[in-house]
């Protein structure tokens, strides 16, 4: 699991900033990529921090052994929320199901934070019907993935993704 010596954490350093000076985290989805630096032997990396994740995601993860474990050790301020809660600092929550099964997207402002929606932006913007085969439910996450681009592009949003190369404007 991730230690203070992970990239984050030193890209916090060259811009002085403290893991204890956060405090809020937002996850999208509990994938061991997306929460591995929140643990560091043992203990949460950030000791301030707030911790959201939708109700359906720390559901589906919490009898897991590295999930369980960031849920545990974040337990006192950890936020379970349903998809479509507005969290502190007017963050809108997006149901984005099928990647993980309560896999969310965040609107903030005119941001999109999309997650695991898309992973080969070359290849899914085109044909947002293709998908990778570790989606959890294929279906969900298709459409999923069709109704957010369509939710960007209808908005005017511009997306940012975990495993994009740059954002997406639209």
């Amino acid at each position: 699991m991730g230690s203070p010596s992970s990239t984050l954490i030193q890209q916090m350093k060259i811009h002085e900033v403290a893991p204890e000076e956060l405090d809020m985290i937002c996850l999208t989805h509990m994938h061991a990529d997306h929460i591995g630096g929140l643990l560091a032997d043992g203990k949460p990396v950030f000791p301030n921090a707030e911790l959201y994740v939708n109700r359906l995601e720390a559901d589906a993860w919490s009898a897991d052994g590295q999930q369980k474990q960031v849920l545990d050790a974040y337990k006192d301020r950890l936020h379970l929320f349903d998809a479509g809660t507005e969290l502190p600092g007017h963050i809108k929550t997006i149901a984005a199901y099928g990647h993980t099964p309560g896999h969310t997207v965040y609107q903030v402002l005119d941001c999109l934070i999309i997650g695991d929606i898309i992973h080969s932006a070359a290849l899914q913007l085109k044909y947002p019907q293709y998908g990778p085969s570790f989606d959890s439910d294929q279906q969900a996450a298709r459409d999923s993935r069709i109704s957010i681009l369509n939710y960007a592009k209808d908005n005017s949003l511009t997306m940012y993704g975990m495993h994009m190369s740059k954002p997406v404007e639209f």
